[in-house]
């Protein structure tokens, strides 16, 4: 592979503390490498949350398995502990513990239930680089995790990007075989694809992974303003002194939540919603799931608000923000 490739591939797997980085094409690639490096039975069962983002159920199914959605928390928006035992079943083989919007998922419950159940993490990690739990990184708690890079994440590429993290070697030597045709260098014999890495995304992603702790540092300022500052009709992000948050995106819930998202756009404020398409409301499951089956994952999809919150916004502008959202 090109040096920037090689070079991108050691600093971040530094940058997470795993011992190995696999450079992929995208996020999606990522993922559904993630997925295909085990050998899980055919139309097994892999628990995702039902709120994340399609893209995360469509992976499941191009790798041939099963999607099987679970409720999210609240205040987190990532999948709730407590409502995955009940989705286990004897076919279930994995749970793909989704960090969204800069916050880590409860990994301490997530791996007392994966091991108490004999199943394997899948970690996806395109919302979360840098985030942490009980001071680890996202990205090096499960077997292995998945990244996407394209430009609107915190560490974004110029087009599309993506990388797996492992710390197994066996798992490591298995994503390279498959990303590259099914190479194993000695021979051909597992199904591969051709998800190569482009060497000039990764040339960009290395210089600007040196800026990622500044970057991180200047949203967590702005995040802190609005914490402080909004009014509590507004209901804001959790914090909790376990985890140390990125903010990929700064949600806040509201009744009226599409009022206030045309009340902001009058006053020359751009807002969007988190989510345009959920796991659960895709048309693949129009037959088997109704929105009344997943009541939290419902109420974020339709009161959830991302504030702007980009590494090019600056505190007087996040002043302003406030001040007009305080008038709502």
């Amino acid at each position: 592979s090109g040096s920037y490739v090689k070079r991108f591939e050691q600093n971040f797997a530094k940058f997470i503390g795993s011992n190995f980085c696999i450079g992929v094409k995208s996020g999606a690639d990522a993922l559904l490498l993630s997925i295909k490096s085990f050998d899980f039975e055919k139309k097994c069962r892999i628990l995702i949350p039902a709120n994340s983002h399609f893209s995360i159920l469509l992976a499941v199914f191009y790798a041939g398995y099963v999607p099987i959605l679970v409720e999210p928390e609240k205040g987190t928006y990532n999948i709730d502990p407590h409502k995955i035992e009940e989705k286990i079943t004897a076919n279930t083989s994995a749970i793909i513990a989704v960090h969204s919007f800069g916050k880590a998922c409860n990994m301490d419950d997530i791996s007392r239930i994966a091991n108490n159940n004999n199943l394997k993490i899948i970690e996806e990690c395109s919302g979360s680089h840098g985030a942490k739990y009980k001071n680890k990184a996202t990205g090096s708690f499960g077997s292995l995790a998945s990244f996407g890079f394209d430009p609107s994440k915190i560490l974004g590429a110029l087009g599309e990007a993506g990388a797996v993290t492992t710390s197994e070697k066996d798992i490591a030597d298995r994503l390279k075989s498959l990303r590259n045709s099914g190479d194993t260098g000695s021979s051909q014999d597992l199904q591969g694809f051709n998800f190569y890495p482009n060497e000039l995304q990764n040339g960009f992603l290395l210089s600007k992974l040196k800026k990622i702790d500044r970057i991180i540092e200047h949203k967590r300022k702005l995040a802190d303003l609005y914490n402080m500052f909004l009014k509590d009709d507004f209901i804001k992000p959790v914090e909790d002194n376990d985890y140390f948050d990125v903010f990929q995106a700064y949600n806040i819930r509201h009744p009226k939540r599409d009022k206030l998202m045309e009340y902001l756009l009058e006053n020359e404020i751009q807002t969007r919603k988190p989510l345009l398409l959920p796991a659960y409301k895709h048309k693949l499951l129009q037959d088997s799931v109704s929105d009344n089956d997943f009541p939290v994952a419902r109420e974020i999809y339709e009161t959830a608000l991302s504030l702007p919150v980009s590494s090019a916004h600056q505190e007087m502008e996040i002043f302003k923000i406030i001040e007009t959202m305080n008038k709502f």
